[in-house]
């Protein structure tokens, strides 16, 4: 059966390049939020282009902001490109000062011709709130509120510095109406990443041990794949299993087993480094993902965590009784075992399989 072939256009290649999948980078809400508002600030700056082509649109100072646009556009492919692999926190802080900026110094040319004419602008001015939706697409609350706090700043000291100059009366009314209308949208920007982080916890953490659900382990493993194949670093991937687990349920109950993972998750979670992932894989299996590491590195650590769980007593729901817990984990190392997702899976999967054969509570690697 031969697929229909999809009809191509610039509709279609501008909403694939909004919604279709983000480059090669660290699974990050902030990096794949920087790639996106990048994307965005391409397609604004062509729309100004477009707009001050236009036959009828006023002249004057239009040709220095179409100027202004063209440089932006120029920097918004920059950090397109730059953002792919080069990502950092304090990237997002740059651009999005950088964006605000912009808007700012868009207002003061317009002191070029009429020095009033920025304190009289209406699209200029709502230039600001897309710099401030920009900055939302990070996921970063600090960063949307330095974007909101800064505009509002900005503008401010525009404000005050034209009515000083040219010795007038800015309307403070008006004004003071903008930039009150300037700080809500940068305290909506905040509340609404606040609220999709809220949602994104809730996707992406198991609800039991609060550990990464499966579907963030795929998605981590891909990445780290492809990073790992260009920058040619390996990377070890463990299953872990909690022994007897089902023996343990049928005697204790399921709420004591629940009490066990959640616990079992808690001494992971303190004892990996923050580049490392643990998920839970599904029922009593675990999976770390342990960034380049090489397995002798891998296999130390995993060591580590198997004696730590040992030694830890587990108590009941009530604090009395102290249950003892082994684990049996299976390890495999890129490239050595696999190359592809699937070969590193079924290679740390046998080896558990291999561990629980020989007699549990043991690490097994490659002979």
């Amino acid at each position: 059966m031969v697929a229909p072939v999809a009809h191509d256009g610039v509709t279609g290649r501008l909403w694939r390049s909004i919604r279709g999948p983000v480059e090669l980078v660290v699974v990050d809400p902030g990096a794949s939020g920087e790639l996106l508002a990048a994307r965005a600030r391409v397609h604004l700056s062509i729309l100004l282009i477009a707009l001050h082509l236009l036959p009828g649109w006023p002249s004057g100072t239009d040709a220095l902001v179409l100027l202004l646009a063209v440089a932006v556009l120029g920097y918004a492919l920059f950090v397109r490109k730059w953002a792919a692999s080069h990502y950092s926190a304090s990237m997002g802080y740059a651009t999005s000062v950088i964006d605000v900026s912009c808007v700012t110094l868009a207002l003061a040319v317009m002191c070029h011709d009429d020095a009033t004419a920025p304190l009289r602008s209406i699209v200029r001015f709502q230039l600001y709130f897309l710099a401030v939706s920009i900055s939302s697409l990070k996921m970063n609350w600090r960063i949307s509120a330095v974007a909101g706090v800064l505009g509002v700043a900005q503008y401010a000291v525009l404000v005050w510095t034209i009515s000083v100059a040219a010795d007038l009366s800015p309307g403070w009314t008006l004004q003071a109406g903008r930039l009150g209308t300037l700080m809500g949208a940068g305290y909506l920007g905040v509340v609404v990443v606040l609220r999709a982080q809220q949602l994104r916890d809730l996707s992406t953490r198991d609800f039991l041990t609060g550990l990464a659900t499966r579907a963030v382990l795929d998605g981590r493993l891909s990445e780290e794949l492809s990073r790992a194949r260009r920058h040619r670093r390996r990377f070890a991937l463990a299953l872990v299993d909690i022994d007897n687990f089902k023996l343990f349920n049928d005697r204790h109950g399921h709420p004591e087993g629940d009490s066990v993972l959640r616990g079992v998750a808690d001494v992971f979670r303190s004892s990996v480094r923050e580049s490392d992932l643990v998920a839970r894989y599904g029922g009593e299996e675990f999976a770390v993902l342990l960034p380049e590491a090489s397995v002798i590195e891998a296999r130390a650590k995993l060591e580590a965590l198997r004696l730590m769980v040992e030694a830890t007593p587990f108590a009941d729901r009530d604090g009395r009784v102290a249950h003892r817990i082994t684990l049996s984990a299976g390890l495999a190392e890129y490239p050595g075992d696999g190359t592809s997702v699937v070969e590193l899976m079924a290679a740390a999967d046998a080896r558990l399989y291999q561990a629980k054969r020989a007699g549990r509570n043991r690490v097994v690697v490659a002979s």
